[in-house]
């Protein structure tokens, strides 16, 4: 009994170092790309959180992995390009939070299993900029809420 025992802790350790080693091969080839003002942006999740404010004039697209973390993503600061823009969302036992102003429409691609995405209803305005977001959720979670824009006195949003 005692030797199974101290075979599946050793087994626990083994898996754990590997997950670690993981996670940290993981951060080093997967960089962040794009600034808060850029039209492309890319935020990594990994093993820990983040949070990104996006303020580009022109945004076109973004693309946010979480896995084992979470990140936060605000988007009232962005103007999407005509034509709408695109977030792309791959969740794995992690989750993400996107905040959209209200007159967006938000045309919302589901895909994964054992995971949850709560989102707003679809359309809002006819007029409003779109943002069409595709998710992939595999055991993790995905909000997509609606705030209004409200400026501080050096005209930031609230974080």
């Amino acid at each position: 009994m005692i030797r199974w025992v101290r075979r599946l802790i050793t087994w626990l350790v083994v898996i754990q170092a590997v997950a670690a080693l993981a996670v940290r091969v993981a951060v080093l080839l997967l960089p962040d790309r794009g600034e808060e003002d850029s039209a492309e942006f890319e935020r990594n999740a990994i093993g820990g959180g983040v949070r990104f404010d996006a303020r580009s004039s022109s945004w076109r697209r973004g693309l946010v992995r979480a896995v084992l973390g979470g990140a936060t993503v605000d988007l009232r600061g962005a103007t999407p390009v005509e034509g709408g823009a695109v977030l792309t969302l791959l969740v794995a036992l992690g989750g993400v939070e996107v905040v959209v102003p209200p007159d967006w429409s938000v045309i919302l691609t589901r895909r994964g299993f054992a995971g949850d995405v709560l989102a707003p209803s679809e359309s809002t305005a006819d007029s409003g900029p779109v943002l069409s977001v595709r998710t992939a959720v595999y055991l993790g979670g995905v909000a997509i809420e609606r705030q209004p824009v409200s400026a501080g006195a050096a005209g930031e949003l609230p974080r």
